[in-house]
């Protein structure tokens, strides 16, 4: 074979080139019979360069029928099936930028995009937003109605969030390449916003939704100096405020077509002045606040006379501190009535639902959700215990409506009460919080469980929802908790998280001591929610009452004494489990089991017996729960990511479910 002969398969010269420089290198030191071997051995090379070369066209033929396949059935799409389709893949948070690369994939989808008004429509606007892009938007937009977010947000979160936008460079013409945000380094941001709020404004009047997100105080003011915007079209209207509150200066005309309204008010004081918002058209109002806005007596007139101002209001939502204090105020002599309200959310103190209750009526047929206990908004920062006293008040103030029928439904109250380390607080002595949790819980309980004659059914009172989440390692087990479990009868669905502490093991003993005095009050649990539960500990919960106690030293009260003996309830936990909910897992090493010398959780090899892997145990554990108890409902797994798709089909869960639920 010559050396002119031997050509690589790919697109690189003759390698007779190389082969003589080598040879004439080392001329006596390579024998004729070398050379035939090295012929030989790089005429094998090129083969099976050749078969590999073979391989990836064969490979990219087949890539290149799937994706013709792909081009084929979309192309059989009608236009306006795409266009839907290209709209609900706008994210939030950049809203039409992301209709630039869907406009890049073929003719076909650019055609639908260009043609599409309404795919340009959703506009966000902060400061390093590049003027030339926006330009762009609005021109493509057209005349068609908009939606519109004004964002003022700190300078590297802005950057990123532009900047990113756009994804890969090489897919934009280069004319759409000077849209590119570049970082600026002298600009005043603020200035720049409201240069950008003034290219806007002619699209301000079309827009169905509008959403003010104002983060950053130095571009505040520069909002505040637009004058007011006219929006004969605004459906929806959203505001994020600072440490202002002046906005409702911009929209002091009738806002006719205003059907939700949200206001959050996160970093600076309530003003009852944002509640001139209000419309007699908003059918959704939504109202968040931290700061505290007791101080001032008028504020709960305003939030009862901005309630009465939306006759037509079906959901209202009240997040936060905005209810006056307990006292003389001016309110209005009759109650506020809502006569469309369906439903009642509440994310406040126990005290601000009662105060609520004794100045409104809302129809029989509406819901209430109650969010209490543990750290609300309110006392965020300031003094977390929950105050039972607020909880007993509540009840009394349900109770006494309850049986008037004036204002509360009869069918539908329910009360996510937290219970966490705020039970606990280290700023009390613990002998002292304990008695009066169980002071207010049994005042609690006689107030919740009336005398059979109730219109209420038992199971829709407070308390259907309980939430374990001990954070501190204190020991949570006493009397007043029993009379906590007693004031609320029928828990239906039971939350336990581990906790934070840096004893190993103490903070599942602790759980599960909880969990096991007090079976009886989860004798009514149907759906149990684990968070991050490590698989050992589950097979302890759920399949034995042996429970190990934390070290004598870690059971020591404030007051300096130890917890008395623990009383563990036989009986099964949760008998009536029919849904349970896995939300994070734990998968250590098998090395790290806690209870790797438990006899059932071990299993026999030619090397002895070792522990099962967590998965096994995790798998042992539903399998053997399902046979004592019957088959579930529904199964789920949420952010376990650390399940493999093997690893899930080892659990054999069609097997536990009298329907194939799992998600």
């Amino acid at each position: 074979m010559e050396l002119e002969e031997i050509k690589c398969p790919s697109c690189s010269p003759s390698l007779a080139y190389a082969i003589r420089t080598a040879l004439n290198i080392h001329p006596l030191s390579i024998s004729f019979h070398d050379a035939q071997h090295l012929s030989s051995d790089i005429e094998s090379s090129i083969d099976t360069c050749s078969r590999i070369a073979e391989q990836y066209d064969l490979l990219i033929c087949k890539l290149k029928a799937k994706l013709n396949a792909s081009k084929a059935f979309t192309c059989r799409l009608p236009e306006e099936i795409l266009e839907q389709i290209f709209c609900f893949t706008l994210s939030d948070e950049r809203g039409s930028v992301d209709a630039i690369r869907l406009s890049h994939v073929c003719s076909q989808w650019r055609a639908v995009a260009l043609q599409s008004h309404r795919l340009w429509s959703s506009i966000v606007v902060d400061e390093w937003t590049n003027i030339s892009l926006l330009n762009l938007l609005t021109s493509r937009a057209g005349l068609a109605s908009c939606d519109i977010k004004i964002a003022s947000r700190p300078y590297s979160h802005a950057y990123n969030i532009s900047r990113n936008a756009f994804f890969y460079e090489e897919d934009f013409t280069d004319d759409e390449l000077d849209l590119l945000p570049d970082r600026p380094t002298t600009l005043n941001p603020a200035a720049k916003l409201h240069s950008l709020l003034e290219a806007a404004l002619d699209m301000i009047p079309r827009a169905e939704s509008l959403n003010f997100s104002l983060e950053n105080p130095k571009a505040e003011a520069y909002i505040f100096q637009l004058q007011a915007l006219h929006l004969p079209a605004l459906r929806s209207l959203s505001l994020r405020l600072g440490q202002r509150s002046e906005v409702p200066h911009l929209f002091t005309t009738k806002l006719p077509s205003l059907r939700h309204l949200d206001i959050s008010l996160d970093f600076g004081p309530f003003s009852k002045d944002i509640l001139a918002l209000a419309r007699p058209t908003v059918t959704s109002f939504q109202l968040t606040t931290i700061d505290g806005a007791e101080d001032d007596p008028t504020v709960g007139y305003a939030l009862l006379t901005a309630l009465q101002s939306m006759p037509q209001l079906r959901v209202l939502k009240l997040d936060g501190c905005f209810f006056p204090s307990p006292g003389p105020h001016v309110l209005p002599e009759d109650r506020t009535v809502l006569f469309c309200l369906e439903e009642l959310h509440v994310w406040s103190e126990p005290g601000d639902l009662s105060w609520l209750l004794d100045h409104i009526r809302i129809p029989s047929t509406a819901s209430i959700e109650v969010v209490t206990g543990g750290v609300t908004r309110r006392n965020f920062g300031l003094d977390p215990s929950p105050d039972l006293e607020d909880l007993a008040n509540l009840g009394e103030t349900l109770n006494t409506c309850l049986r008037s029928r004036k204002s509360l439904p009869t069918a539908s109250i329910v009360t996510h009460l937290t219970l966490d380390e705020t039970f606990f607080s280290h700023q009390r002595p613990f002998r002292r919080d304990l008695e009066k949790m169980d002071e207010h819980a049994l005042r609690l309980k006689r107030c919740m469980c009336m005398e059979g004659k109730s219109c209420v059914p038992r199971d829709t009172l407070l308390g259907r929802n309980i939430s374990l989440a001990f954070s501190h390692p204190q020991w949570p087990s006493c009397d007043g908790m029993s009379s906590l479990w007693g004031a609320f009868p029928d828990i239906r669905t039971l939350e336990l998280n581990p906790i934070e502490t840096n004893y190993k093991g103490f903070s599942w003993s602790i759980v599960l001591l909880i969990a096991h005095q007090h079976t009886s009050a989860f004798r009514e649990v149907e759906t149990l929610i684990l968070n991050n539960w490590h698989p050992y500990w589950l097979w302890r919960l759920l399949l034995t009452n042996d429970v190990a106690a934390p070290p004598a030293n870690m059971l020591l009260a404030f007051d300096g004494h130890h917890q008395p003996t623990v009383t563990v309830d036989t009986s099964p936990l949760c008998p009536k489990l029919k849904y349970i909910t896995f939300r994070g897992i734990q998968l250590p090493p098998v090395t790290d089991a806690p209870d790797s010398g438990i006899a059932e959780l071990l299993h026999e090899t030619d090397e002895g017996f070792v522990p099962m892997s967590p998965v096994e145990v995790l798998r042992q554990t539903l399998h053997e729960l399902c046979a004592r108890r019957g088959p579930f409902k529904r199964i789920v797994f949420e952010d376990c990511d650390a399940l493999t798709d093997d690893m899930m089909s080892s659990l054999d869960l069609p097997e536990l479910l009298s329907e194939e639920v799992i998600d």
